[in-house]
């Protein structure tokens, strides 16, 4: 289920442009597909002993959670955006694009202490990342 998952937020991310609703509608899936939601909320506030048995389904919610914001985004609907990624960054620290997007929805809201710390976290776990510079 969760090589299907991913599979299915890759294709919502190919599309978002010209299809946003269905895309949106894929990603919605994908999140299901992984787990329920209540399991997800569980997994966002895991301890570190479940860290490591649940990084497969957190890298993956993680990976959709980012695609829902970037389609916020690209909607003009920053709040859900900087939920989304807020969710993405909690489920995977190191990821470095939903860090990315969190310092965007930061900088949008002119917060810009934070939107830097964001952006810098985000060089320092991608360095060939070129957006945050």
């Amino acid at each position: 289920p969760l090589h299907s998952a991913f599979a299915l937020a890759r294709s919502a991310a190919a599309m978002r442009i010209s299809r946003m609703k269905k895309a949106e509608g894929l990603l919605d899936l994908a999140r299901g597909m992984v787990c329920p939601r209540e399991e997800a909320q569980r997994l966002r506030k895991a301890d570190a002993g479940t860290l490591a048995s649940s990084l497969p389904e957190r890298s993956a919610l993680s990976y959709i959670e980012r695609n829902i914001a970037v389609c916020c985004l690209m909607q003009g609907r920053h709040t859900d955006a900087a939920k989304a990624a807020a969710a993405a960054v909690e489920l995977l620290p190191t990821n470095s694009s939903a860090l990315f997007i969190q310092g965007c929805c930061y900088e949008e809201r002119q917060s810009l202490d934070s939107a830097g710390e964001c952006y810098r976290r985000s060089v320092a776990l991608d360095p060939d990342f070129k957006l945050p510079y």
